[in-house]
């Protein structure tokens, strides 16, 4: 890896810090560029990098947060060059605060982000016979609660959503929400290029209760029982 005197900038700071060795920042950085090239498809490298992390983590990170965005971007320009890949578009790199991450172990995602691709056209939803529901709702990232009114219930980044998620990591028809065999709620993968995921696993269709944090690609949601 290069970006050398920033990332040993960051380990600097990060060694006067006392920050735990799960937080180092060389680890952290070597962590970001295995993922983007372990998930670098037909020569191009996915430029939407988000790492969650604990939300104690995240904050005892923070104050070296700017060297370490920085060195990591070098470092994954070098590693690109040196594995011959190209960037999808230009680098995004998050940290983001989650309660669904343990102390220590921050996970991480990396996914291909069109900032200028234009929403795709709603297509006409087939007609479902609906299951009413009551004492549920979905809480977006950004605080706002939205009530689980219905399944299935259709979460995606097309206007003929149930739940319209504006991401463009979002698919236009990413998931639903629905009864499963058993009678419980369960969420299944409605063929999305970036995944559904129940706390932190990658499904294609898994059972869902309150408490349970989703995301489809990097927006994320909880599950929530209404007060």
């Amino acid at each position: 890896m290069t970006g050398q005197p920033l990332l040993e900038r960051a380990v600097a700071r990060a060694l006067r810090l006392g920050l735990p060795a799960a937080l180092h920042p060389s680890s952290l950085a070597q962590a970001v560029v295995d993922a983007v090239l372990g998930a670098a498809v037909g020569g191009e490298a996915p430029n939407r990098i988000v790492v969650r992390l604990h939300p104690g983590d995240a904050r005892a990170l923070a104050p070296v947060l700017a060297d370490l965005e920085a060195a990591i971007c070098e470092s994954l320009d070098a590693a690109c060059t040196a594995a011959g890949l190209r960037p999808f578009a230009p680098w995004q790199l998050a940290f983001v605060p989650s309660a669904a991450c343990e102390p220590g172990q921050p996970v991480i995602r990396a996914d291909f982000h069109d900032p200028a691709a234009p929403a795709s056209v709603a297509t006409v939803r087939e007609t479902v016979r609906l299951r009413r529901l009551e004492g549920l709702r979905l809480r977006l990232a950004g605080g706002a609660a939205v009530p689980l009114t219905h399944t299935p219930f259709v979460l995606g980044r097309g206007a003929d959503c149930d739940l319209v998620v504006p991401d463009l990591t979002v698919s236009r028809r990413h998931a639903e929400i629905r009864h499963g065999p058993g009678g419980g709620l369960e969420i299944r993968d409605l063929g999305s290029r970036n995944g559904t995921f129940v706390n932190g696993e990658r499904v294609a269709a898994a059972p869902v209760a309150p408490g349970d944090t989703l995301a489809l690609g990097a927006a994320e949601l909880r599950l929530e029982a209404a007060p």
